[in-house]
């Protein structure tokens, strides 16, 4: 049992049938946009939008995921009813460009994996189009294009019968010059073309043929059911709908709606679009019927008794025509299963939730909160979605007077009624940012129709960059997981739980996610019983929070907004902290890079720029400014491995730009003897499951070492290899002083042979096939020209300091490989490589009850094999393991603190080890990791990097001063109110106060400069001394013990000053540190340690203390 508002919730894990996907045609699992092109964007500053802002725009709907998008008509009109009263169907109007600027819309949109959907409008023309113009004068050849009667027998000028136009009023309208009535179903100016006469017929073929010649993939028709009319023209009988003998509810129109001869029409036009695919081999045409008409009706238009085939999406517009408001879950219910149960065998379903004719969402169903509920919806259904522009940012209707309304069916009314009739509303330019116009037109110019009051707030921008969630984080992230085999192939089922409560489950067989999406349609919450779903469910699911949870970020260091996200101007407000109170030399930062937060940050989507949680560019300079005036180092993290599939980069290479194309590593995979299409190699990802994805624009699969949305960059590609030097130069240039280097041992991938990648051998420790320790990674590991990129990266990064005279850059390369291929990091004969390849050899081989002996062997193994001329580093903890506390125990979190700065070369401490922070326990439910995302309930800890994220404890207030909020992108540890930073200076002594000293400590000459002894007393006594001649000789001593020590230091080394000063000590000793005046003078004899203990003393080799 759950509370719940609005709730996505999916079982995570690899999948191998995503290749599945590819035997559907394109059409079948796609997501459309509709575009009222007038209202989009304005490209010529006329308040007018046009083709070349719609081409401006395409990168917009690629990143929304759509892949395809349908124009409202762009043809030229007199505009009587804006575009649907054309007067030339094969030319573009002047408002929107010229033809050569729809071929370049086309050509870009193809370049972006985008398909281009004309509107087709063939149940009449404009009164001003030459056809019409040549059958009033009744010239040969076009005298019956148009429907004309007489008048009615006995009459001078009365209508030849009762029909009403949709519009208000008589369907006739009469021609002098002709002498006749014509017939307009719409407005006056749009006379009904005449579908009885073949000539029209081809016409409209030839029309068709015209734009498929211009490259679009498929036509939505519009107004089909008007197409016929019954012969002989009888009255329609009165409905009793209405009083009104002039509106279109007074008759019941069964002459001029949804003939028979129809549907046939509409059969021609498929037999058209297939033809032409067969004869130009094109991918498959699509036609979309628009058809306001009953269930059975509509149905008929997808295929016959016989099998021939009509429109691929006859639109389904149940969720508009028959839900709004006042509408309870089981209406939903009971809308959604009627026209799943009419789709013929073999047939797609689709769901259009709202158009341009119709209240835009958050107006029609009653408020924002409906937005993502409508969205969730629509978009788990099984089949295709129809998405109305601005519905993903949730616009709402424009209230427009009746001095501004243009919509001539509004027009026809009065000012007490036009709002009745009027689509203005839901057609007002789309909002794109803040700026005057909305970024719609330029700020001088007024728009065709008046902006929304709230476009400030609602808008793209805003909703792009906000760190918390919002209706177009929704919408993205629900179009991504349309991608997924349950929601392409799976089954569907639903039903509703408790009061008002609309439950969807998909999946397929043999896929290990189902999803489960949970609606509450009410305002009030509610609990339910997910169990009652009839065994529909896993036993086990991750809760995916869509809607209204928080986006979360990595960096969790300080939070100076409030928004619960760590950020740079966090990191600024402790400079002072880090440089002055801590006394460390250099910060390093994980990634701050714009991203979609898949891996928080390690996806990046551009290596350029500021991920807007964290702040700005600005705000990194600012930082970098004030780094360099304390005197600290800012290092950034340099992801090179990998990218976001949301980035730039690799959406051009999915559409083999020329540029970008092998940017990536593609394949396209294995053709069994069944013709199943399967992974290129068993390679499998270090987060599960096959590192092969495939990708259904491009047709091929590309590498990902980590997840599927962080593809493998291809650094056998030139020009990518350049493009990275390039961004260590940007960022050099914002002022950093170095790069701590992500994921090395993974850049290179053995070559194909043959055009094969060669599989990996089973390693035999795990009998798991989707867990990375199931493989040897010999052919995805440690490639031999690794090694040579960290040098060229080395040289790129001394290049820079020579040129621009600046102070040390350093290269930090992190891997988790074996000593010998750490120590080629550091470079070879001929070539300098990176400064500190991390020394992983303490994180990865110190547990709880290490001995003293096996840390001593752990030391001397990365000693005996540094190079003379290399600087030793040691890593006690990082974001990616457990707290020191946790791993090793908190009764020696200042013994390894002690070793670890007292060791030559450098020490690297993970932020909150120096308070000795713990892990936090992080339920299943609050997870978000995606390497424990991918595993499962009973196992995620195994995997979850989660507790050892969790904000930092700077004090007792709320959120531990990481935040004014309460709600954190991971929860603050409960002991936060007696284990932070404030408490710990306040105390007498403390895990912090130890760790100052220590960096005090290493900051003098004798551990800078000064040899160093190591030496091991029986199997748990470590003693490090460290000396400089004529200056000091610092020991520290390590008791592994489980008891009490007494340690003679005569014993171990010779030459020791009779007396040493007590620098700091383990929490658990008596001895005092602190004030140089104050602290304990022990005799080099009388050493005493308790159990799990370590000290440092310094004795005054100049004057023999």
């Amino acid at each position: 049992m759950f509370p719940l508002r609005v709730t996505l919730l999916t079982l995570l894990g690899w999948s191998g049938m995503a290749q599945l996907a590819a035997t559907k045609d394109w059409w079948e699992k796609a997501g459309f946009y509709q575009i009222y092109p007038r209202s989009f964007q304005d490209s010529n500053g006329d308040g007018i939008g046009d083709l070349n802002g719609i081409t401006s725009r395409l990168p917009y709907l690629k990143s929304l995921g759509v892949s395809a998008f349908w124009l409202s008509p762009i043809y030229p009109s007199p505009m009587a009813d804006f575009g649907y009263d054309i007067s030339d169907f094969k030319n573009i109007h002047p408002s929107f460009g010229t033809l050569d600027d729809f071929r370049r819309l086309v050509s870009e949109a193809k370049n972006l994996g985008l398909r281009v959907i004309l509107d087709f409008v063939p149940n009449h023309s404009s009164d001003e189009h030459e056809w019409f113009k040549k059958s009033v004068k009744r010239e040969p050849g076009f005298e019956d294009f148009y429907v004309w009667q007489n008048a009615k027998p006995g009459s001078e000028r009365d209508p030849p019968n009762n029909w009403v136009a949709a519009w208000y009023g008589s369907a006739w309208e009469w021609n002098e010059e002709r002498g006749q009535f014509y017939l307009h179903q719409f407005h006056k100016k749009q006379p009904d073309l005449n579908y009885r006469n073949p000539a029209v017929v081809e016409a409209m073929k030839d029309v068709l043929r015209f734009w498929l010649d211009q490259g679009v993939d498929g036509f939505r028709v519009d107004a089909v059911p008007w197409l016929f009319e019954t012969e002989g023209f009888p009255d329609e009988p009165i409905s009793g709908d209405s009083d009104d003998p002039l509106s279109q509810n007074y008759l019941r129109h069964i002459y001029t709606l949804d003939q028979p001869e129809t549907v046939d029409m509409v059969y021609q036009w498929r037999d058209v679009m297939d033809q032409y695919k067969k004869d130009h081999n094109t991918q498959t045409k699509v036609l979309m019927t628009e058809a306001w008409s009953s269930l059975d009706v509509v149905k008929t238009y997808f295929n016959d008794s016989n099998n021939r085939q009509g429109s691929q999406m006859p639109f389904n517009f149940q969720l508009i025509m028959r839900l709004d408001q006042r509408s309870t879950a089981t209406d939903f219910k009971k809308v959604i299963d009627s026209w799943i149960s009419i789709i013929p065998p073999g047939h797609t379903p689709n769901w259009v939730l709202g158009n341009h004719d119709k209240r835009r969402v958050a107006s029609r169903m009653g408020g924002d909160h409906m937005v993502d509920i409508m969205a969730m919806i629509e978009l788990t259904l099984p089949g295709i979605t129809v998405t109305y522009q601005g519905e993903e940012i949730g616009m709402h209707d424009v209230d427009i007077s009746w001095a501004d309304t243009q919509d001539p069916a509004a027009c026809q009314l009065t000012p007490e009624t036009y709002q009745d009739g009027t689509r203005d509303p839901a057609r007002t330019p789309f909002q794109w940012d803040d700026t005057a116009n909305a970024g719609f037109t330029n700020a001088s110019v007024k728009p065709w129709l008046p902006l929304a009051d709230d476009f400030r707030t609602v808008n793209v921008k805003v909703q792009q960059e906000t760190s918390g969630n919002s209706h177009l984080k929704v919408f993205k992230e629900l179009m991504a997981l349309r991608g997924t085999t349950a929601l392409v192939w799976g089954s569907y089922k639903s039903q509703v739980l408790g009061n008002n409560v609309f439950a969807i489950v998909r999946s397929f067989p043999n896929d290990k996610r189902t999803y489960l999406v949970l609606t509450n349609i009410s305002p009030q919450a509610e609990t339910i019983d997910a169990t009652v779903m009839d065994g529909t469910l896993p036993e086990h699911m991750v809760y995916r929070i869509v809607g209204v949870s928080s986006d979360h970020s990595s960096t969790s260091f300080k939070d100076s907004d409030g928004d619960g996200v760590g950020d740079l101007r966090g990191v600024m407000e402790k400079v002072s902290y880090l440089r002055h109170e801590l006394g460390v030399d250099a910060i390093w930062l994980s990634p701050i890079f714009k991203s979609p937060m898949a891996d928080f940050g390690y996806d990046i989507s551009d290596f350029r720029d500021i991920h807007s949680e964290f702040g700005t560019i600005e705000d990194l300079e600012n930082l970098a400014a004030a780094c360099k005036q304390e005197g600290l180092k800012l290092i950034l993290d340099f992801v090179p491995n990998h990218s976001s599939d949301e980035g730039e980069w690799f959406t051009k290479s999915v559409n083999k730009d020329p540029t970008y194309s092998d940017y990536y590593v593609w394949h396209p995979g294995k053709l069994l003897a069944n013709g199943t299409r399967v992974p290129p190699s068993n390679w499998i990802s270090v987060f599960r499951g096959s590192a092969w994805e495939w990708n259904d624009v491009r047709q091929e699969y590309y590498l990902h070492q980590f997840l599927v949305k962080q593809p493998d960059l291809n650094y056998r590609h030139p020009a990518l290899v350049e493009e990275m030097k390039s961004v260590l130069r940007f960022w050099l240039e914002k002022g950093v002083h170095g790069f701590r280097v992500d994921a090395v041992p993974y850049l290179f991938e053995s070559e194909p042979v043959a055009g094969v990648y060669p599989d990996e051998e089973r390693s035999m420790t795990t009998d798991d096939p989707e867990n990375p320790n199931y493989l040897i990674h010999t052919h995805t590991q440690n490639l031999d020209p690794t090694f040579d990129m960290m040098y060229q990266w080395r040289k790129v990064v001394d290049e820079f300091k020579a040129e621009h005279n600046s102070e040390d850059i350093v290269l930090m390369a992190e891997a988790y490989t074996p000593l010998e291929n750490i120590i080629r990091l550091f470079g070879d004969a001929n070539s300098e490589g990176a400064h500190v390849p991390f020394n992983f050899e303490v994180l990865s081989n110190t547990f709880k009850d290490t001995t003293g002996k096996q840390f001593y062997d752990v030391i001397k193994r990365w000693l005996d094999v540094v190079p003379a001329n290399r600087v030793s580093n040691w890593v006690l903890g990082n974001h990616d393991n457990k707290r020191v506390s946790s791993r090793l125990g908190v009764a020696r979190a200042d013994l390894y603190q002690i070793a670890l700065n007292v060791l030559p070369g450098i020490a690297v401490t993970y932020n909150g080890d120096e308070l000795a922070m713990e892990d936090v326990y992080i339920s299943w439910k609050d997870t978000i990791d995606p390497a424990a995302c991918n595993s499962n309930p009973k196992d995620y800890m195994l995997y979850s990097r989660d507790p050892v994220r969790t904000p930092f404890q700077w004090d007792d207030s709320v959120s531990a001063g990481f935040s004014t909020s309460r709600n954190t992108w991971l929860p603050v540890a409960s002991n936060y109110k007696t284990l932070n930073y404030k408490a710990q200076m306040a105390a007498p002594r403390s895990h912090v106060k130890i760790f100052k000293s220590l960096v005090r400590l290493r900051k003098q000459r004798t551990l800078r400069e000064g040899t160093m002894d190591m030496q091991l007393i029986g199997d748990n006594i470590i003693v490090i001394k460290r000396h400089l001649d004529n200056v000091s000789t610092v020991i520290a001593i390590l008791n592994f013990n489980k008891t009490a020590q007494t340690i003679k230091l005569s014993s171990v080394f010779q030459g020791l000053p009779a007396l040493f000063e007590v620098i700091t000590s383990s929490l658990q000793t008596d001895y005092i540190d602190g004030c140089v005046y104050r602290r304990s003078i022990v005799a080099r004899d009388e050493v005493v340690l308790p159990a799990d203990a370590a000290i440092v003393l310094e004795g005054n080799t100049a004057n023999g203390i």
